[in-house]
This record gives C-alpha cells, sequence and structure tokens, in this order.
C-alpha cells in the first residue's frame, strides 16, 4: 500500500491511497487528519534505516 498527502490550493488536504487492486482519494479532513496523524506515529518509532538492516539480519541469522 502507498499512500501520499497532497495540499491543494482552496480544497485543503487530500490523501491518495494506493493498493494493490484498486486507488481512492478523499479530501475528508478527519480521514486526512487520521492518516497523517498515524504516519507520524509511525515515523517516530521507525528504526533508522541502518538499524533496520541490522535487525532484520540478526532476525535472519536465528533462522535456518
Amino acid at each position: 500500500m502507498r499512500t501520499r498527502s497532497y495540499g491543494i490550493p482552496d480544497r485543503g488536504s487530500v490523501l491518495y491511497v494506493e493498493t494493490r487492486g484498486a486507488g481512492m482519494a478523499t479530501d475528508d479532513a478527519e480521514r486526512v487528519s487520521d492518516h497523517t496523524r498515524l504516519s507520524g506515529d509511525l515515523l517516530g518509532v521507525a528504526l533508522p534505516p541502518a538499524a533496520s538492516r541490522k535487525l532484520i539480519a540478526q532476525i535472519r541469522g536465528e533462522f535456518p
């Protein structure tokens, strides 16, 4: 799934969500705001890329 948020002059923000089978755009302020908060929360707890790679390699090493 891929998502993008766009600022449109005179319309506010528009959220575009694309999945394997379809895409959808919405300018519903509550949905756009919820997505923005969720994205920020996920970025806040994500590991930096190098640390992510290291963790993945470590976990891979635990399985034959």
